[in-house]
């Protein structure tokens, strides 16, 4: 889906100017800040249970991303993912407040200042997908917050940073129904 889109606006080049700072969406991350970008995968799992989709725990992130954040020596981190697109009214709300718990543990853990990058995709939602996935490939380190994400996997992949972090279940990688408090 993330592909499709991606080529599908970089066909039309009036909607993407690549010239742009990758991030003008952001207006309180200031040109040439160093960022962590996190991508957290949200509106369509929040309200119904899929094994294949699920939270992470985030004793996952507590292991590493304290360490990544200082090595990377970033300022900001800009947490990206869905709350209502690609999910409902309902998983909006509970999005919402996953993503203010989510927030909070994030500025715990990297001492950054932690922006909440808008879910707004326009008018056309490849528009305000790829305008993400440039922010998140500009980013000094990228860590994909969910499983079975591909928004997170190309993310990874077309992330042009020091380095990207994707999960893998393996002994001790939790994965939760809801995301713990």
């Amino acid at each position: 889906v993330a592909s499709r889109g991606l080529g599908d606006v970089y066909k039309r080049q009036d909607t993407v100017n690549l010239d742009e700072r990758p991030c003008l969406h952001i207006p309180a991350l200031p040109t040439g800040a160093s960022y962590l970008g996190v991508y957290f995968r949200c509106g369509d799992i929040a309200t119904s249970y899929n094994s294949r989709y699920s939270f992470l725990d985030p004793l996952w992130l507590r292991r590493f991303l304290p360490s990544v954040s200082t090595v990377a020596n970033v300022e900001y981190t800009v947490l990206f993912g869905n709350r209502g697109v690609h999910g409902s009214g309902a998983s909006k709300s509970i999005c919402e407040g996953y993503f203010a718990v989510l927030a909070q543990k994030l500025r715990n853990m990297t001492g950054t200042m932690v922006l909440v990058a808008p879910e707004g995709y326009d008018k056309d939602p490849h528009v305000g997908l790829v305008r993400d996935l440039r922010c998140m490939a500009q980013s000094v380190a990228f860590v994909d917050y969910s499983y079975a994400s591909s928004i997170g996997y190309v993310a990874s992949f077309l992330h042009n940073g020091c380095a990207a972090v994707v999960p893998h279940f393996a002994p001790g990688v939790k994965r939760e129904r809801r995301l713990p408090q």
